[in-house]
């Protein structure tokens, strides 16, 4: 295993997507958005499959977060940070502290901030140079019946990307669907998740391999899941959050 990953370098493979990131400018939807297709080179998405987590190794979403318990119960997370990576299985361990070293890194954070910044500059306006930002890391899976209201994400968000992950195309379907209020005047700061009947579906992104959906939070930027019904083996994805809490 660690041949593998050493002669592929993943270090330099993860600064190449990096810059891809950083190169895609957002346009605007509901709030600034952008899609890249085949993000990873493949023999770096096929290592995440290779190494993805086994399933006992996740946590429902309701663990140590402010979802309440029992809500959205097929959604598992297991966070990147350090000591939880550092506690996985010796045979994927070596991979995704590669991954969550990139993904964590005050080089990445910096230069998604830089990259959202007159956006950024709209919502905080003079606070922004003040602010202190850092990451929320995670892989994640569905399984069974699954539903997110529309909402705009919580406060403290900033920034998220999203790593489509699935084996194939047969949760094509199943992506992140955006929204708009039925009420035009409508907006919200970010917290709950509002009634599907008082908003409009503008569009969903199609849930393909290797793709990545990027959103920046605004009090406009809702977003969610139409209803589904996922298999956990399909509906898979790296979740990078910008948080900011001051």
């Amino acid at each position: 295993m660690r041949e593998n990953i050493i002669a592929l370098d993943v270090p330099a493979a993860l600064r190449g997507v990096a810059q891809r990131l950083m190169s895609e400018p957002y346009s605007f939807e509901t709030c600034p958005t952008f899609t890249i297709d085949s993000i990873f080179p493949q023999e770096l998405y096929e290592l995440t499959h290779k190494y993805w987590p086994s399933r006992d190794l996740f946590e429902p979403i309701s663990y140590g977060s402010t979802v309440a318990k029992g809500a959205y119960e097929g959604r598992h997370n297991l966070l990147l940070k350090d000591e939880v990576v550092q506690s996985l299985p010796e045979s994927i361990r070596v991979f995704w502290s590669y991954v969550a070293d990139w993904l964590n890194s005050t080089e990445f954070i910096q230069s998604m901030v830089d990259k959202c910044y007159p956006v950024l500059s709209e919502r905080f306006g003079d606070s922004l140079p003040g602010k202190r930002f850092f990451a929320r890391s995670l892989l994640t899976f569905d399984d069974g019946p699954m539903a997110l209201g529309p909402h705009t994400d919580a406060p403290s968000r900033a920034v998220a990307l999203l790593f489509y992950c699935p084996p194939d195309e047969r949760a094509i379907e199943q992506g992140t669907s955006l929204y708009v209020p039925k009420n035009k005047a409508f907006c919200c700061p970010g917290g709950p998740h509002h009634d599907r009947s008082h908003f409009d579906l503008l569009r969903t992104v199609k849930f393909l391999p290797n793709r990545v959906f990027s959103f920046v939070k605004t009090d406009r930027s809702f977003h969610g899941i139409e209803p589904i019904k996922c298999d956990p083996s399909l509906r898979r994805m790296i979740v990078w959050k910008l948080i900011t809490m001051n």
